[in-house]
């Protein structure tokens, strides 16, 4: 399936900040409370120094804020629909686990950076500028859109062997009642390079 690739008329200028995206699991089982613990201590922040992320393949070279959790627990989105987001409670990407990176898919001022995330295959690289410089390089190892109802917390936030990176964007339908997309696109990609 596909993004929707018209911004419906009806749309507010933030349909695509959509319903948020869901946060972490609470402390439990699979989890810890450090690893969940990141709350929002205010609004999202643009990264310091040259802070970006780049995908060739759908023509994304873009800065990334810092993001939190709002208070409901769901994960903040960017301020900007050029930018996209890190979720700043999991690791940064190039770090082990879990990094999560945001993005809204269009907006009705326009397509937002994540706009083509839905055509990003298995083996499309993504490369992240690291605090220290360095770049991270994922290599795309699945891509799945779910509806936000059935967001797969555990597999987008769980434990894993390794830096992972996750790339989630809104998708299919819009729904003009309630503003929002239905569903999620979420990219799943595998650090291949990391230069300090």
């Amino acid at each position: 399936p596909t993004i929707e690739t018209t911004i419906p008329p009806q749309a507010s200028r933030h349909s695509s900040l959509v319903k948020p995206v869901p946060g972490p699991p609470r402390p439990g089982r699979h989890t810890t409370a450090a690893a969940v613990s990141q709350t929002a201590a205010g609004p999202p922040a643009m990264m310091p120094g040259a802070i970006r992320v780049m995908i060739p393949a759908i023509g994304v070279n873009d800065p990334m804020m810092k993001l939190g959790l709002n208070s409901d627990g769901t994960l903040q989105v960017p301020t900007d629909f050029a930018d996209a987001g890190w979720w700043s409670g999991g690791p940064f990407p190039g770090d082990p686990g879990p990094a999560v990176v945001v993005g809204h898919v269009s907006s009705v001022e326009g397509r937002g950076v994540f706009y083509r995330l839905d055509a990003l295959v298995p083996g499309d690289l993504v490369t992240v500028t690291r605090p220290s410089g360095g770049d991270a390089t994922f290599r795309v190892t699945d891509r799945v859109q779910v509806l936000k109802s059935q967001f797969p917390t555990q597999l987008v936030y769980g434990p894993v062997q390794g830096a992972e990176l996750r790339l989630i964007t809104c998708g299919g339908a819009f729904d003009s009642a309630t503003g929002h997309f239905l569903d999620n696109v979420i990219v799943f990609a595998s650090l291949v390079s990391l230069v300090q």
